[in-house]
């Protein structure tokens, strides 16, 4: 995942959840805890990435992101 700051890790997660919720809707078998996590592990995320972060340290990912996600809408504005 730190190869690739600019991938939105936690919309990657919701949407393996989204999928998860959407088989038990369906009346798909149940899936174990164990089987999401290998799926979400084959979608790049670790175990580890899933942990809460401290408020400071969620900020600080914040504003990095808003940094980056800025230099790039104002790379594309050549006016």
């Amino acid at each position: 995942m730190k190869l690739f700051r600019e991938v939105n890790w936690s919309e990657v997660v919701r949407k393996a959840i989204e999928e998860y919720i959407r088989r038990l809707e369906e009346g798909e078998k149940i899936v174990p805890a164990e089987a999401l996590m290998e799926e979400i592990m084959r979608m790049g995320v670790s175990p580890s990435d899933l942990e809460p972060m401290s408020g400071e340290a969620e900020e600080h990912l914040y504003r990095s992101l808003r940094e980056k996600e800025w230099r790039r809408v104002e790379s594309t504005i050549q006016a």
